[in-house]
């Protein structure tokens, strides 16, 4: 009777040592899978806030009479109806200019510094979702090869109306490995 249980113990002990081999090869597969895949986008609160602050920033572009300069905000409102600033410059060329400056400035971006690339993207989009997305402005620059991982953030501006939306300001950042 003595070597029944015995029997029974080893068995017992092979089929966890089993099990234990084959989870752990399981866990080293997984991670192997995974750390293969995409970079991992995540919310930033930086750049949701570099985002509102470029908001207030005052453009060189005056709609109606100077001083009168539209903040950022308003800017992408004007881009948004096709308005003219007093210089002869279009609203869009000068809402161009001063997001790249901003966030140029802003981010540093290079393949020297940790941040190697960005995309930013504004665009509209109607409540209703009847139209689709309109984009009023995209800017990039870096290169999105060499991302370890990516952050981002969004804004947004409630527009009224004949189609009340939204317009969708999102900036991704590439951060290097």
């Amino acid at each position: 009777m003595v070597k029944t249980n015995k029997k029974a113990q080893n068995e017992i002990v092979g089929f966890v040592l089993i099990i234990i081999i084959v989870s752990v090869m399981g866990l080293i597969f997984l991670s192997f899978m995974i750390g293969r895949g995409e970079p991992i986008a995540q919310d930033s609160v930086k750049i949701s806030n570099l985002l509102s602050a470029s908001m207030y920033y005052t453009s060189d572009c005056a709609i109606n009479y100077i001083p009168n300069y539209k903040d950022g905000q308003d800017l992408i409102k004007s881009c948004w109806n096709n308005e003219r600033c007093l210089d002869e410059k279009m609203a869009c060329e000068a809402l161009n200019s001063t997001m790249k400056k901003l966030i140029g400035e802003s981010l540093d971006v290079s393949p020297e510094v940790s941040n190697k690339a960005y995309e930013l993207i504004i665009y509209y989009k109607d409540l209703a979702g009847d139209l689709p997305q309109d984009v009023i402005l995209e800017l990039n620059e870096g290169n999105y090869s060499q991302c370890g991982s990516e952050i981002g953030g969004s804004h947004s501006i409630a527009i009224g109306g004949m189609t009340p939306g939204l317009i969708n300001i999102e900036l991704s950042v590439c951060r290097g490995e």
